[in-house]
């Protein structure tokens, strides 16, 4: 065998050693990014997974706080509006039988006391009944509900409608008028305002709820950092009711300047 066959020969075997490290290397570069495309794929799905537990999580326990609140809207409807009514009718027959001036007088003012209990009660019960919305709408509701607010005399609640009021899905008129009782719930606890302001935007594009009070305000970061940890606290809650329909919740507030929310929909994830 001459030189130069061995020669070609021994190249001939490198050519071919070469030709296969490149084919390992090809394979083995394919392998490593189709596992690294699995890899992002399978935790892709772990974490899809994961917020879908969380949502259904939350979902189940506001179901279960809405829930309750409508057996307790029940319960004072049935049991305690009922005996309020046989209190006022006891009263009335009293006051049948005759009674000195004064007396005549102390009587009928509890009787009408008690009827205003009455009339109280049954409009919070139908508050914390989340068929009232079904029954009458979100304006409606949210209107019933401001001016319930407005008989207690601590506030004055105001209400602007634009545009032409239009029906949103059941879940999110529902989510809505929630974060309305949170708010005016938390205006009546802390901001020591004197007037609420609710505008209610019905566009093309989709649905703004705007509330803002004349209160003290607060420090929005320090109020969030600590009620962080605190399942049942206010903000807290009307965020989390927000996502759940997707919705866009901002709330701004700064010591003495009051306090405002906007809630925003979009119709066309309806």
């Amino acid at each position: 065998m001459t030189l130069l066959q061995v020669n070609s020969e021994i190249l001939f075997v490198i050519a071919i050693t070469v030709a296969m490290l490149l084919v390992i290397a090809f394979f083995s570069v394919y392998l490593f990014f189709l596992y690294q495309k699995r890899k992002i794929r399978l935790l892709q799905q772990q974490q899809e997974m994961k917020e879908s537990y969380e949502q259904e999580m939350l979902k189940t326990q506001i179901e279960i706080r809405d829930q309750t609140m409508k057996d307790v809207g029940r319960e004072l409807h049935d049991h305690i509006g009922q005996v309020l009514t046989v209190i006022k009718i006891n009263l009335s027959q009293l006051s049948s039988k005759g009674l000195d001036t004064p007396n005549e007088e102390r009587l009928t003012g509890t009787k009408n006391l008690v009827g205003d209990v009455i009339q109280d009660l049954r409009s919070l019960s139908k508050t914390l009944n989340g068929d009232l919305i079904k029954q009458i709408g979100l304006v409606e509701s949210i209107m019933h509900e401001l001016s319930r607010i407005n008989k207690l005399d601590l506030i004055q609640c105001h209400m602007e409608v634009e545009g032409e009021p239009y029906v949103l899905p059941a879940e999110k008129e529902f989510v809505a008028f929630r974060i309305v009782q949170e708010n005016l719930n938390n205006i009546l606890k802390h901001a020591r305002s004197s007037n609420v302001y609710t505008k209610l935007t019905y566009a093309d594009d989709g649905f703004t709820l705007h509330q803002k009070d004349d209160g003290i305000g607060f420090n929005l970061q320090e109020v969030n950092s600590r009620q962080a940890d605190k399942a049942g606290s206010g903000l807290l809650n009307m965020q989390r009711r927000s996502e759940l329909v997707n919705a866009d919740l901002q709330i701004s507030s700064q010591p003495g300047s009051g306090t405002q929310l906007t809630l925003k929909m979009d119709i066309s994830q309806t």
